[in-house]
């Protein structure tokens, strides 16, 4: 039997890695943006390669674990978005055996296999929508990724010390919880209260000394990642401004309160119609009962020997046209539902807690439902961000990632175990649940290879090449390989240069380097960063080009850089004092003509270059 149980294990490990190499073969190079977010994914590590460090000479928003993981990849094997692509995807196939262990030892192998196959064909490389970047191939920040999987390898240690009791998976816990407060915040905060609240749902209430034992070896050990940052922060600059660049990242957005207020945030968040965004779901969660009250009730039917022959053709008849239903889940709008069911999962859990087995408490061992029951605060907690509009797409890649595989989860192990009597019955709808995951998954994986089918234009060079939309789709790629050839050609590989808003991309891929701190001039950054200090940057950093790219802003409630009153004023009159244009390609950046909402829709885009005034600041 347990021969039987490694052979079943192994197969199943097979097939997700077969799946994961089919996809990554079919949409190979076709996951980042040409110019939003990711450019910084590789610009930052360069840099940090070079010798500049993170904070004091670059601006950032995040947590430094990732960005200097990269620079050293950078130093080891090369500066290059292929060694990105393959430290990606050994992070992803490392998330996806644990993934798949972790659920294995908490519900059953089935159960761990389609949650394994739900990350791969929804989550690993995705595209939903005409922007790049929301995937674990080429994710638009490497922190939100990192912090994900971290933080799942953080729950195994846990569940290793319920098993065990041996502190050393206390220690791992800890140092992994320290990691993840080095890369995105929501994430760390997520998972700080997610342990604790697993270690408080699995306390002996007895032994109380042991209780603060525990909690004070996972405090203690997840500083000392923090202490290694502090160290070495501290070399480079002043102990003080040290301390404060580490805590920075969960800062930012208290000091910054009107952000949230923004038309993007809200947006984001499903704030800007809660009304509407609360009906809508509360209508998919009643969709998904009753697809559930039906299947199950369908199911014990079927199974009833009293039925006539006549009805049980109609009950699989009826059973099929539930499945049948799942084709018309689009990936869009996958997710509405995630965070009432999240709710009804974390009570559902709490209530089978209490009626936890005499012998696990005799044994001190800990149920998996506990665990279940903190991964369901964890996936409430991240989908904070996105409560209203709950999506897999766009920051769902990454923020509903674990709400999905707690749905999975409650659906296909914990509801036929503990709702079902009959074992058969309980069989059989394990059966129709699983046909409809594995087809909602086919629906999302031919959503994205129809975005992949588009995205046959190289940009880059070598190992640096990606694949964008052709130009009968998106005139972007085009634009960006001329503006790249000019560069290449009319500058020399000492000039420097910045791009605004956004485009930090072109100086990675035409190496050339922004002598600022300042890689982004979007609104957030703005707003953050303050005006008055990029422009006394910039001053001193005197750039010898300015690459002025066309980027639509309204979805942040302004209109464009430079133009907008609130965005961007002064700097484009300081731009435009010391420096004049010297190339255009494309149309005329910043115009307000027939301009579309969506980037693919936006048909005047343009890039232009504008070199330093001979008789400038620098020279005189």
């Amino acid at each position: 039997m347990a021969e039987l149980r490694k052979i079943s294990g192994r197969s199943h490990l097979l097939g997700i890695f077969l799946s994961l190499s089919f996809v990554v073969v079919l949409s190979w190079r076709k996951w980042p943006d040409i110019l939003i977010d990711f450019g910084r994914e590789l610009y930052v590590p360069w840099m940090l390669h070079e010798g500049k460090v993170l904070y004091k000479d670059i601006a950032h928003l995040f947590g430094p674990f990732s960005t200097y993981l990269h620079a050293l990849l950078f130093e080891v094997f090369g500066v290059s978005y292929l060694v990105i692509i393959w430290s990606n995807l050994l992070w992803l196939a490392g998330f996806l055996i644990l993934l798949c262990r972790l659920m294995g030892e908490l519900t059953d192998r089935t159960t761990a296999f389609i949650c394994s196959l739900a990350v791969v064909w929804i989550f690993a490389a995705g595209q939903y929508i005409d922007i790049g970047n929301y995937n674990f191939a080429s994710p638009y920040s490497h922190e939100a990724t990192h912090g994900i999987i971290l933080s799942v390898l953080m729950f195994y240690s846990l569940w290793r010390f319920a098993s065990d009791h041996r502190r050393r998976h206390l220690v791992g816990a800890g140092l992994l919880l320290g990691f993840v407060f080095l890369t995105k915040a929501e994430v760390f905060a997520a998972a700080l209260i997610a342990a604790v609240f697993l270690l408080l749902l699995s306390a002996d209430r007895k032994n109380i000394k042991s209780n603060i034992s525990s909690l004070g070896i996972i405090g203690f050990c997840a500083f000392v990642p923090l202490s290694v940052f502090f160290l070495y922060f501290a070399t480079k600059m002043p102990a003080r401004d040290a301390f404060g660049v580490i805590f920075s990242p969960l800062l930012i957005m208290s000091k910054n309160q009107d952000l949230m207020n923004n038309a993007f945030y809200l947006s984001s968040m499903g704030r800007d119609n809660i009304e509407l965004n609360l009906v809508v779901m509360i209508l998919h969660t009643l969709l998904v009962l009753l697809v559930v009250a039906l299947a199950t009730s369908f199911s014990r039917n079927l199974f009833n020997g009293k039925i006539t022959k006549t009805n049980r053709i109609v009950y699989v008849v009826l059973m099929l046209g539930i499945v049948c239903t799942a084709f018309f889940v689009q990936p869009l709008y996958l997710g509405f539902s995630l965070p009432v069911l999240c709710a009804i999962s974390l009570a559902v859990l709490l209530r089978a807690c209490s009626k936890e087995p005499e012998k696990n408490r005799k044994n001190k061992k800990i149920d998996p439902i506990r665990l279940l029951a903190a991964w369901s605060v964890f996936s409430l907690l991240l989908l904070l961000k996105i409560l209203f509009k709950a999506r897999v797409h766009h920051y769902g890649f990454y923020l509903a990632l674990p709400s999905v595989i707690l749905v999975i989860a409650m659906l296909l192990w914990f509801y036929p175990k503990h709702f079902i009597n009959d074992v058969v019955t309980g069989k059989f709808l394990r059966k129709i649940f699983v046909a409809i995951f594995c087809i909602i998954m086919f629906k999302a994986f031919l959503t994205s290879f129809a975005c992949w089918n588009h995205r046959t234009f190289p940009v880059g060079a070598d190992k640096d090449r990606l694949l964008v939309f052709n130009e009968r789709v998106d005139t972007r790629g085009p634009v960006v390989t001329e503006t790249l050839n000019w560069i290449n050609l009319n500058t020399r590989k000492q000039d420097t240069l910045v791009v605004v808003p956004e485009g930090v991309m072109l100086n990675y891929l035409s190496r050339r380097i922004n002598p600022t701190r300042y890689t982004n001039f979007m609104v957030p950054e703005m707003a953050i960063f303050k005006e008055q200090d990029i422009i006394n940057d910039l001053e001193l950093g005197a750039p010898d080009y300015f690459v002025i790219v066309h980027k639509d802003t309204s979805e942040y409630g302004v209109g464009y850089f430079g133009k907008d009153p609130v965005y961007g004023v002064k700097t484009m009159n300081w731009i435009k004092q010391n420096y004049h244009p010297v190339a255009l390609f494309g149309k005329e950046p910043l115009q307000d003509k027939n301009v579309g909402f969506k980037i693919l829709e936006d048909k005047n885009f343009g890039i232009k270059i504008l070199k330093r005034k001979r008789a400038s600041f620098r020279d005189q």
